[in-house]
């Protein structure tokens, strides 16, 4: 009947308080701030692959475990309003949610009427279930702040949790903006930062969409839209300040001067252009020119066409696309040869030959081709 797509968990405030010195929460009621058990969930609801609309009931249930466990409370409602297949309901299932140290929700939804409710699988996971502690207005900590882990670490603000998932579920730091279909999350573990769309098909990390500043990696120097530096020079087994694809399969290494086709720890061809297009180097906007220097092997496409003909006249025609760098004529006979140039006649390059006899024997014409400019 229904599927659920994706969630958003947001905590609803409900009371405040502020204190000297250490900030600390409980669930106890001498607590300087208010643990809320509340929370409010947005959801999507399709219909045999349709956004559903109108009005549904819903029966949710609090679990201790994503499968199994403990029931730790229930909330049913009716004739719950649903646009474009978002739904939000508030939801409060009391103390139960700060003791059990995983909250899952359980949700099952019917049209109005009828008698059965259809669960939607997998559970959702409560974020911040066994401590949530909501202050409506601004806090400030002087000192450092420690979540999950000891104070007395290194750094300010260090939090210790799982790791970032695919689904948006975990991460050790989970920043989430907009509701409904816009909702988007950031998840951020010890190193790894993922974005993650519930509604798209794809997702992406923007990194200073708004100023359009450059990005900086292992400098504070911006030089450009990008600047990486460290990794080292790229070798066969490894380094590089850039790599593109996999470490154990193949890959491209980028360093300061050097641009390496690798794969598994070997060097491996590099394809320029594999699709088509020109190649063009020392020409920058001042026209000043370079040269390229080729220490192997050079493949110009280059190869030698030859034509024999009977006649006083006979050309060798370099395939379409390639250009004549030289040729030659040749005869068995005595006949002199009076012209020998190349030309460019119906879209195609040509060595030409002519003789002084017009009725010589056999006679060849060659040309060398190749690909350039």
């Amino acid at each position: 009947m229904a599927s659920l797509i994706a969630s958003a968990l947001h905590a609803r405030p409900e009371g405040a308080g502020s204190t000297g010195g250490d900030v600390r929460a409980s669930g106890g009621s001498d607590s300087a701030f208010a643990l809320s058990s509340a929370f409010t969930y947005a959801g999507r609801l399709d219909r045999a692959g349709e956004l559903a609309e109108g009005a549904h009931d819903f029966h949710f249930e609090l679990w201790s475990q994503r499968d199994g466990g403990e029931l730790l409370g229930s909330i049913t409602r009716l004739a719950r309003p649903v646009q474009a297949g978002v739904f939000r309901e508030e939801l409060d299932f009391g103390p139960a949610i700060h003791d059990s140290a995983e909250a899952w929700l359980q949700i099952e939804v019917r049209d109005p009427g009828d008698a059965a409710f259809t669960p939607l699988t997998p559970r959702q996971r409560v974020s911040g279930g066994g401590s949530v502690c909501t202050v409506p207005g601004d806090v400030q900590i002087e000192g450092r702040l420690a979540v999950n882990t000891d104070v007395s670490t290194v750094g300010q603000v260090r939090v210790q949790g799982p790791e970032a998932t695919s689904d948006g579920t975990a991460g050790t730091l989970v920043v989430s903006t907009g509701l409904g279909l816009a909702l988007r999350y950031l998840q951020i573990d010890g190193d790894e930062i993922d974005s993650w769309n519930p509604f798209a098909s794809g997702n992406r990390l923007h990194l200073n969409s708004n100023t359009g500043s450059g990005v900086s990696v292992g400098t504070f120097e911006t030089a450009g839209a990008l600047q990486v530096v460290g990794g080292g020079d790229a070798g066969p087994g490894g380094g590089g300040a850039l790599v593109l694809g996999s470490a154990t399969g193949g890959n491209l290494a980028l360093d300061g001067n050097e641009i390496m086709a690798r794969n598994n720890g070997a060097v491996a061809p590099l394809f320029v252009q594999h699709n088509g297009g020109d190649l063009i180097f020392g020409a920058g906007p001042g026209g000043g020119q370079g040269r390229v220097e080729v220490n192997g092997v050079l493949d110009m496409g280059w190869e030698i066409v030859a034509n024999e003909a009977p006649d006083q006249f006979v050309s060798a025609f370099c395939p379409v696309g390639k250009k004549v760098l030289g040729g030659g004529c040749f005869t068995e006979g005595s006949e002199l040869l009076e012209s020998s140039a190349p030309f460019f006649t119906n879209g195609q390059y040509e060595w030409y030959c002519a003789w002084d006899d017009s009725g010589p024997g056999d006679v060849w014409a060659y040309a060398i081709c190749a690909n350039v400019d």
